[in-house]
């Protein structure tokens, strides 16, 4: 057996194993893992106008949402889209999250303004 054989079959053994899903975070900046049902068949799904990742699970199927930093806490929706049914909206919350902060103090000597930029 090769090399190449050996990486091969660990390869295969490793894209074998189950991927766990994300741990549902939905605050600005994190993911959202919302259950969209159990068909047979692979639904849509859009946050924002914007197409997410859909993934299937033994209890059905998962949209996997990542939402923006600059997106607003409160109430967000998912628009579901499946085959011969009537397209349906989920609601989920955005949490707040206060992320830890660092500050910079630069000397005044080292700070250029935009006029020097525009300048240069």
């Amino acid at each position: 057996m090769t090399k190449a054989d050996v990486r091969l079959a660990l390869l295969l053994l490793v894209g074998a194993q189950a991927v766990a899903l994300p741990v549902h975070s939905p605050k600005p900046g994190g993911v959202a893992v919302i259950a969209i049902g159990q068909g047979t068949t692979q639904p849509t799904v859009f946050f924002d106008d914007t197409r997410v990742l859909v993934v299937h699970e033994d209890a059905g199927w998962y949209a996997i949402v990542g939402i923006p930093l600059s997106h607003p806490t409160g109430t967000a929706s998912i628009v579901v889209t499946e085959e011969d049914l009537p397209d349906r909206s989920i609601d989920f919350e955005v949490v707040a999250f206060a992320y830890r902060e660092q500050h910079l103090k630069v000397d005044r000597n080292y700070v250029v303004g935009p006029e020097k930029l525009i300048n240069a």
